[in-house]
């Protein structure tokens, strides 16, 4: 985990973001992994500032719909997609649309968007609908693989959202001892510092005892906001 930080709940996602995955791509750039990392971003964090720091690496986004209309995008996805096996009812669209520019603005090139375009005329309890509901998803990418396996590399990122349902409920880390930011983030630290001491101990303690317990522990240390790579 790179680049991980505390933040005050008010501040918005995208606030600063972009100082921090320069930093990240840095940081990675001075690890000297072999091959590229994979840049994964949710809907907040689609501002076109941030493609000017992703470098080299691929990166997949999540787009804002904005004033899109469903419709539309429905009518193109059936016009440039392939539909996808599913239930009665329910008719899926993926592939790539190659025409938007990230932040709309025109002076930037334009950026491959994948898409899944879902209409629904019956729904799951098996009641008809007068009138379809459509669900549109894009994402903002630069890989070169089937829009669906660009889908399931995006949905991959839901591990790491439990490790932060984790620290909110179990270690009830959402309600720190100050309300103000600086005591509770030396608090969180002094806390991250005394677990990984405990997994340590643990670990020694099971070579000790002949090779029982896990084979291997991983440390990992979470805060707020974080972003995301995996190298592939």
């Amino acid at each position: 985990m790179l680049e991980c930080e505390l933040r005050p709940g008010k501040q918005h996602c995208q606030s600063g973001t972009t100082a921090s995955i320069a930093r990240s791509v840095e940081t990675l750039q001075t690890l000297g992994l072999g091959g590229k990392c994979l840049l994964r971003l949710d809907s907040g964090n689609a501002a076109a500032d941030n493609f000017d720091v992703f470098g080299d690496h691929y990166f997949i986004v999540k787009r804002n719909p904005r004033r899109e209309c469903p419709e539309q995008m429905l009518a193109l996805a059936r016009r440039v997609g392939d539909k996808q096996d599913s239930r009665e009812g329910k008719n899926v669209y993926t592939g790539f649309f190659d025409h938007f520019h990230p932040g709309g603005d025109q002076n930037r090139p334009c950026v491959p968007v994948a898409f899944e375009v879902i209409e629904r005329t019956i729904d799951i309890d098996g009641q008809k609908l007068l009138v379809p509901k459509l669900e549109v998803n894009t994402w903002w990418t630069n890989l070169s693989c089937r829009a669906k396996t660009v889908l399931d590399l995006y949905h991959g990122h839901g591990p790491s959202e439990q490790y932060h349902s984790e620290l909110k409920s179990d270690l009830d880390v959402e309600r720190l001892p100050s309300g103000r930011l600086c005591p509770e983030s030396v608090s969180y630290r002094f806390g991250r510092r005394f677990g990984a001491q405990k997994l340590k101990t643990f670990s020694l303690r099971c070579s000790l005892l002949g090779g029982l317990g896990p084979a291997s522990i991983t440390l990992m240390n979470f805060l707020s906001v974080q972003v995301r790579f995996t190298l592939i």
